[in-house]
């Protein structure tokens, strides 16, 4: 989880009870997620890895907004269990 600081935009669309999957800032202020690590949070909710990725896709994707960013990196889904 990221501490609140001053780089941070006041128009930033912050995905509720995802600040695990915030990797950083981009020079706007805007949240930066990782695809990975949405993955991740949403099959250790209980999803397999492709309803995983089709909700993640459709939901946070398809919103298609310009405040917030998913990195998209080389990945193979490696699932933690914390």
């Amino acid at each position: 989880m990221i501490a609140p600081n001053e780089s941070i935009n006041e128009e930033p669309i912050r995905l509720d009870g995802l600040d695990n999957c915030i990797i950083g800032t981009d020079v706007r202020g805007y949240l930066i997620y990782d695809y990975g690590k949405l993955l991740n949070h949403f099959v250790l909710e209980g999803m397999d890895e492709g309803e995983a990725m089709e909700w993640v896709d459709y939901n946070i994707i398809g919103m298609q907004s310009q405040n917030f960013i998913i990195l998209f990196d080389d990945f193979d889904l490696e699932i933690t269990m914390q």
